[in-house]
Formats: structure tokens, sequence, C-alpha cells
């Protein structure tokens, strides 16, 4: 008898993750995670455009996407890695998977060497450049982001069992979401960021989250 046919596309764990959304793909101090349901109360009732000028791990972000009819988003932070590689998620996805894939190898081999292996790296490419930040992030004593006088990571190895290293399903979901909102990535300063806000509905929920 022919085995039955599985359609691999409604696995219980893939419908878990769309029926949740694309989340942060980043651990970001300051993340607006847990006050999520208070500043729903801020949230608009409709909007055309979101200014997001403390981007960090993007969690009202993600939100908003679950949430709302597809928007235009402008989302900046002044943090130059950061925006990097969000722009690398949005652009070059897979590339970023494939690279993150040997950081994982690497890491369960021989985590704490290998991570102070790659935090003395200073990638070029910004897919590599990305790949980094988020192995990291991952990795590092309590997802910090930290820098000395001479701009080098300076955050000492996280003690975890099984960091999540690389999560291809919500990359590609957030890859997905940032070309639908056409998110334009900006690394800029609050002041900057936002100048041209003054006319967009959303400018007002963006000052009240971010106050």
């Amino acid at each position: 008898m022919q085995e039955p046919r599985v359609d691999r596309s409604l696995q219980p764990e893939e419908l878990t993750q769309r029926d949740r959304g694309p989340k942060p793909f980043l651990k970001w101090a300051g993340g607006k995670n847990q006050m999520l349901k208070n500043l729903e109360h801020h949230f608009p009732r409709r909007f055309s455009k979101y200014y997001e000028p403390f981007l960090g791990g993007g969690a009202v972000f993600f939100s908003l996407v679950e949430k709302y009819p597809p928007f235009d988003a402008v989302l900046s932070d002044f943090n130059e890695e950061l925006i990097n590689s969000y722009q690398v998620v949005k652009t070059n996805v897979e590339e970023l998977i494939g690279i993150l894939k040997v950081h994982k190898a690497n890491y369960s081999r021989r985590a704490e060497k290998y991570y102070y292996h790659v935090r003395k790296q200073r990638p070029f490419g910004s897919v590599e450049k990305a790949a980094r930040l988020i192995f990291l992030n991952k990795t590092c004593y309590n997802g910090l982001y930290r820098v000395n006088q001479k701009g080098e990571f300076n955050v000492p190895f996280g003690t975890y069992g099984n960091p999540r290293i690389l999560d291809e399903m919500n990359l590609r979901s957030v890859s997905e979401v940032l070309n639908y909102t056409r998110a334009r990535l900006v690394t800029a300063d609050y002041e900057d960021a936002t100048k041209d806000a003054s006319k967009a509905i959303s400018s007002t929920l963006t000052h009240h989250i971010n106050r």
C-alpha cells in the first residue's frame, strides 16, 4: 500500500510559528516585550506609516505587524551593527542562515573557546557582520551589547545549556515582514530618524511608546 502523503507545510511546529508570527531575532536591553500589553492601549485604530527610532529587538514593530493591515515602516537606531543585521535579514536571509549554521556547529563542539574566537573577529562583509552579532547576542552574558572605547565587543561568555543560535523559520518570517512593510532601515539618532514624521499618524504612536 502506498504511504500517505505528508504535507510538510502543515507540521505542528510550523503552525505554532505561524500562529505567533515573527518575533525579535535579537535579545536587546530595554526591549519592550514585557510591556506590550500596556503599550497596546496607546496604539491608534489605524495608521499608514510607523516610525521606530529606538529599534532594538523590534518587539513593538513585530506586534503591530500581527495586528494591523500592511503599513510602511521607518526603523532606525543609532547602533550601526544592529541596523546592518536587520538589513541583512531583509535582503540576504538565506546566506545569513548558512553562516549561522556554521557558527552553531562550531559552538556545539567547543562553546566557550569558539565564542571568544568569534568575539575577536572583525569581519568585513555585511552578512558576516550580521551573523557575528546574532551569534554573540545569543551566546554572550545576558544578551548584552557592549563595546569598549575602541569599539570592540567585550561582553563575556554566557553559560547557556543550549542557546537558540539559529531559528531559520523566524528569520525567514522577519525577512518577509521587513519586505512587505517596505521597511526603510536607517542608522540615525532620534531627531534625524523622525524629522519627517510630523505629518504621519503613527508619529504619535512612536512618541508615546518611547517616552
